[in-house]
C-alpha cells in the first residue's frame, strides 16, 4: 500500500514541479536578456544641443551712473560683450536748455 502511495505522489509531483517551470520561464520579459545595436563607424562632426531652465547669475557687475544728465543715443556695447577700461559704452545727449 506504501508503494502504490509513492507511485502516485511521483508523477503528481512531477506535474507541480513542471507547472512550476513552465510558469517561470514562460513569463520571464526580454527585459532580462541584454538587446544590441550595431552600428558602422565613421567620421564627422559631432553636435549636441542642451536646454535648460534657470537663473543665472552674473560673476562680476557694475552700476554706471554719468556725471551728466540728458538721453541716450546711442548705446556701444551689446549685452555679453566684453569691455575693457576707457571704452565708450554709451553716448549721452544733454537736455536741451529751455528758456
Amino acid at each position: 500500500m506504501k508503494r502504490r502511495r509513492s507511485l502516485v505522489r511521483i508523477p503528481i509531483a512531477v506535474v507541480v514541479l513542471g507547472g512550476i517551470a513552465a510558469t517561470y520561464f514562460g513569463t520571464r520579459t526580454s527585459a532580462q536578456t541584454p538587446s544590441y545595436r550595431l552600428a558602422s563607424v565613421s567620421y564627422g562632426a559631432v553636435t549636441a544641443t542642451i536646454s535648460g531652465i534657470g537663473t543665472l547669475q552674473p560673476t562680476n557687475s557694475a552700476t554706471v551712473v554719468p556725471p551728466i544728465s540728458g538721453t541716450v543715443a546711442s548705446v556701444d556695447v551689446t549685452v555679453g560683450e566684453k569691455v575693457t577700461s576707457g571704452q565708450t559704452l554709451a553716448t549721452i545727449t544733454p537736455p536741451s536748455s529751455a528758456t
